[in-house]
């Protein structure tokens, strides 16, 4: 099980820009959420590249409940109103959006909208977590 999310901050197109932001994530996660490290597994900035959060074997701390058997990959960005630039984030494996989990916005209305239509985008309900 895996979820999508975005930043809803900054987007980035540059290494210097992007480690940049995936820092201020990790800051935020640290200083305002009490957590031991940023949240998510893997973040994905629009110069292409993914950056490693917890990575593969560390807990991560994105959503709660689910955390324990799911991962968590958050596309650095504001996704409300406009879908990432690249397009190069295909799936292969069972896919929600944080909001299928979450009483949330996240991962914006419009990159929501665009995972819904991948291949392994489940649309299988689970519980929502408040």
């Amino acid at each position: 099980m895996s979820f999508v999310h975005h930043s809803s901050g900054s987007h980035c197109y540059t290494l210097d820009d992007c480690s940049a932001v995936v820092r201020a994530i990790q800051r935020m996660h640290m200083d305002s959420n009490g957590w031991d490290d940023i949240g998510y597994n893997f973040l994905v900035g629009e110069d292409g590249r993914v950056y490693e959060g917890r990575g593969w074997t560390t807990l991560p701390a994105h959503s709660p409940v689910y955390n324990y058997f799911s991962h968590g990959t958050c596309i650095m960005g504001d996704y409300m109103t406009a879908a990432p630039e690249e397009g190069y984030i295909i799936p292969d494996y069972e896919l929600f959006g944080h909001r299928d989990g979450r009483c949330t916005d996240c991962p914006g209305d419009v990159l929501y909208s665009i995972i819904q239509t991948w291949p392994h985008y489940s649309f299988r309900e689970i519980p929502i977590i408040c």
